[in-house]
């Protein structure tokens, strides 16, 4: 984790609760698991890749949206946080604002953060709203995503610098 605070360029603020998940095992202590829900597989995979190699408490698998959609319930039961990448896609259309309306809606969800290549004060306002636990820029650093995840974790609220 780099320094105790929020990644470099993100702004963080703590949210309502804190979740009462517990990680899978990973070297003899509680790991994060994230579900990464991308339909680009070498995006998705690769991300997967890198942070399960990178971070050590950190447990990430790839899913697809319909994959992810049509097996809600294990995704909500078994990931810690969920990572959905929608690229330059808007989160309030088509399929993306299905799949985040749809983690949302229930009320035992984990906390569910967007992975985007473009962040607008506008998509912050719309994420808020719609209730994510944070928002990550794509151009962020890997360490700096995961520390993203552990802080949303955490119960943090991380937000990309807008300045």
């Amino acid at each position: 984790m780099i320094g105790s605070g929020p990644p470099a360029g993100t702004h963080c603020r703590t949210a309502s609760y804190a979740p009462e998940r517990g990680g899978s095992e990973r070297g003899g202590r509680a790991a994060i698991a994230v579900a990464v829900v991308d339909d680009r597989a070498l995006f998705g995979e690769s991300l997967a890749t890198a942070v399960n190699a990178q971070a050590g408490d950190v447990v990430m698998s790839h899913w697809r949206y319909a994959q992810a959609l049509g097996d809600l319930q294990t995704i909500l039961r078994d990931a810690d946080v969920v990572l959905v990448c929608i690229g330059r896609a808007n989160l309030t259309k088509g399929s993306i604002n299905q799949l985040l309306r749809a983690l949302l809606r229930e009320d035992a969800h984990p906390p569910v953060a967007v992975l985007a290549d473009t962040v607008s004060p506008s998509m912050v306002r719309s994420g808020m709203s719609m209730g994510l636990g944070g928002m990550i820029a794509s151009t962020a650093p890997l360490k700096s995503v995961i520390s993203a995840l552990r802080q949303i974790h955490s119960g943090a609220t991380v937000l990309p610098n807008m300045n």
